[in-house]
């Protein structure tokens, strides 16, 4: 294996770069084919979030009620029992 000094062959790609010659057409179709090949944008919901096994979505509702629980009672003994 033979070792290239990195400058000696960012040289040489851009001079066969620069003569490579490509015509209007050629970079008309790359382009089109490219536009054409783009990804649906597609729109996050809060289903495609929740869990799809039935377990795990019971589990994961059942933690949010929980820590909705625990946040009502500290919110409630916080005003119950005021340290001044």
């Amino acid at each position: 294996m033979t070792m290239v000094d990195e400058q000696t062959l960012r040289h040489a790609l851009k001079t066969s770069a620069d003569e490579f010659e490509t015509s209007h057409d050629a970079l008309t179709r790359i382009l089109d084919e490219a536009r054409a090949e783009e990804p649906e944008k597609t729109s996050r919901s809060v289903s495609s979030l929740m869990p799809q096994s039935r377990r795990a979505r019971v589990l994961s509702l059942s933690v949010a009620a929980l820590i909705l629980a625990s946040a009502v009672a500290l919110f409630a003994l916080s005003r119950t029992f005021r340290f001044e």
